[in-house]
Formats: C-alpha cells, structure tokens, sequence
C-alpha cells in the first residue's frame, strides 16, 4: 500500500514529467522568429542592395539562392498567412527560365561547366528549385526541364564510386552523391508512379544510397563517411543531412521504414558528435584525434575551414534545419521533438550570426564571426524558406509533399 506522503511525491514526479515532456513543444512560438525573418527579408528584396533582383537574375554570388529563393517564394504563395508579392514571383519564374537557358548551355557543351562558374552553379544546384517549381505550378516544362537534368546525369548517378574518392570541394563526394540519390528520389515521389520516368529515377535513386551503404557507411557510427580514404571517417554535418532527404524519399517511394529509422539514426550522430553547448549550436564537423590529425593534417586542408577549426556555418544550420523538418512531416507530424530540434537550429542562427542590420553572417570560427566578405546571400534565402516552413510546421502543415500521398 503507498502512503499518502509518498502517492503525493509520485504524481508530482508524474506531473512534472509531463511538463519535461510537453515543454519541449511548449516552448516553441511561432513568433520568436518573426523580428529575423522581416528585417533580413527587407535587405534581400531592396533593390538598392542587390540591383540584380529588378531584372529577375540571382546571380553565382548568391549561391544557394538558385534553390531556395524559388523554394522561399512559392512556400509564402501556399500558405494562407503569407503572401509573395507579385515582384517576388516574377523573379522566381524568371529564375526557372535562366535554369533552363543554362541547361540549353550545358546540353550542347558539358565542358563550359568546367570554366563558366555560374553554369556549373545552374547546374549543380538548380535541380531542387526546378521539382519545387514543378510541384508549385504542375508545369510540363518544368516536368520536361527536371527529366532533362537528371538524364544528364545519369552517367555520373549510376557510377557514383567513380567520385568517392574525390574531395569534390567544399562539401565532399559524399555530399554530392547523397543530393544525386535525394533528387532521383525527389523526381520519383513528386511526379509518382504514372510517370514513364517514375521506375528508372526511383531504381537510380535506391542504387546510389545501395552502393553508399556499401561503401561508405558506418553501422558502429550510424552515419555516413567524408570519403572512402583511409582516416575520413569523421562525423560531418552537410552528407549527413543531404543523406537523410535521399533516405525520407527512399522510405516514401518504397513504404520501407528502414530508410526512416536509419535517418533519425544519423541525426542522432550528428547531435551527440558535434553539438557545442558552448555556442548552442553544432559544429559542421567533429575534431580528429590528435593521431589523424598528425597523419592527415595535410589532406585535411584540402576540405576547408570547416574541419578542425571549431567551424560552425549557417548553411550546416540550414540544412540540419531542413532535415528535421523532412522528419517530421514525413513522420505524420508525430514527433514534436524534432520540431524542437530545427529550433534549437533557427535560434543559434538568430543569437550568433544575426548582425540585426538585415544580414546573416556566414559562420563561426574559433568563436569569432566570419568576415562581411563571406557573407551568403543564396544561405539567407534559406533561412527565410525554413522559417515560413517553421510556422507551417507548427500547426501541422504540409509544405514538403512528404505526407499525405
């Protein structure tokens, strides 16, 4: 029998438990985010900071931008408490048009990508803005642009050992095999099994993570390694994170739940390896021992600042952001914890690279903010994208296309 003292020392614990439990939810607001997203908004859109966006052009110094300012705009003209304004869809319709002269460009002549660095950016990155566009307007052309893209790269998709080796600078090959298999995989879902495309992208798609999981997984890690060389086995933030999108449309295409649970797996890694409680935000890659950094320091510079430099940059934020939120709606919105998690994300980006003046900045390294010159437009827009989808997010909104189909 439970004495009366004690029965009250339990539901107190039970109560307060709950209260841990449903905090997390609990503390989340749809407003905390607002103040960042309007004054960093106003600088991106003045044209009086970037002449370029009067004539509808987002240019290579913009980077990212090329997916995620059409990804931004079209997510606001979805959603009932947003609006795009007319300025912003002429320039993300203008943006799918210069994807598509790029594309004309690289067709007739794949080696100008090796020499035009705003060709290879089209190219590179434009892929996800083109099946974003496509599930926003349901467009022929824009269906026909994104076949055109990825049978341009089937070559390279169905070979992807050939670059695993590579540094493939700044984000290593692992990166960019995980985006092959996230956009085959990204086509299939989207367009779905009717489409004459549908079995050859989705069979492309799962081949690439196969080959992957051959050669470049860690089961003792539970993540995914820089490269197949000899000491790149540390925990990186930017192939992980693009390797849950390929794995969350592995999962929808195919309904098996080993390609979900092995994504919460990998952000686990990332959470428990390069979380920093100094900076409350995570570092883009774990510190080597001292052993592999004596052995491979060398190698090591060739990846970039972001190894070893206690590197923490907006854009790893971004897509740790991303990831969650691909989770989570494809989780059927059940786990609020991971809406949490992006939050912890969005808030290290608003209280350590937020300068309040309408900018971002880039990173942080060795505890000191990065230079102006390193400031990324394309990873602004981003963070706007993430926002709008924050709040959709939090009333249970779909805005990915990952639930519901």
């Amino acid at each position: 029998m439970i004495k009366k003292g004690n029965l009250l020392l339990i539901v107190t614990c039970f109560v307060a438990a709950l209260l841990r439990i449903n905090g997390q939810a609990a503390n989340i607001s749809s407003t905390e985010f607002d103040v960042m997203y309007e004054d960093v908004a106003a600088y991106l859109m003045d044209p009086g900071n970037h002449p370029d966006l009067e004539h509808g052009i987002v240019e290579i110094e913009y980077g990212d931008a090329k997916a995620y300012f059409p990804q931004w705009v079209y997510t606001l003209d979805e959603l009932e408490e947003f609006s795009a304004s007319p300025e912003q869809m002429d320039i993300a319709d203008e943006m799918i048009e210069r994807y598509r002269e790029s594309f004309d460009m690289l067709e007739a002549n794949p080696l100008r990508a090796f020499s035009d660095m705003n060709l290879l950016m089209d190219a590179a990155i434009g892929i996800e803005g083109v099946l974003r566009t496509y599930e926003h307007d349901q467009s022929p052309e824009t269906r026909d642009l994104a076949r055109r893209y990825l049978d341009f790269a089937k070559i390279i998709a169905k070979r992807p050992r050939l670059i695993m080796g590579y540094h493939v600078e700044p984000y290593g090959p692992t990166t960019v095999i995980a985006g092959a298999a996230w956009f085959y995989l990204y086509y299939a879902h989207v367009m779905g099994p009717d489409d004459p495309k549908y079995e050859e992208h989705k069979k492309i798609g799962l081949s690439i993570i196969e080959k992957m999981d051959k050669r470049l997984y860690s089961e003792d890690g539970k993540k995914y390694l820089y490269s197949i060389r000899s000491g790149y086995d540390f925990t990186y933030a930017y192939n992980n994170t693009v390797m849950v999108q390929a794995l969350i449309r592995a999962y929808l295409v195919t309904g098996e739940r080993r390609y979900y649970d092995r994504a919460i797996e990998i952000m686990g890694t990332i959470e428990r390896e390069l979380y920093s409680p100094e900076y409350g935000g995570y570092l883009a890659a774990e510190h080597p021992s001292i052993h592999e950094l004596r052995r491979y320091a060398r190698h090591y510079e060739k990846i970039g600042p972001q190894y070893n430099r206690e590197y923490m940059a907006l854009s790893s934020h971004n897509y740790m952001v991303y990831a969650y939120y691909a989770l989570y709606e494809a989780g059927g919105f059940e786990d609020d914890e991971l809406l949490e998690k992006a939050a912890v994300c969005l808030r290290f980006i608003r209280d350590k690279l937020w300068d309040h003046e309408g900018k971002i900045q880039h990173h942080i390294e060795l505890g000191e903010i990065s230079p102006p010159a390193d400031y990324c437009t394309g990873c602004n827009f981003q963070t706007l994208f993430h926002i709008v989808q924050y709040k959709a997010m939090l009333k249970k909104e779909p805005v990915m296309g990952l639930y519901g189909k």
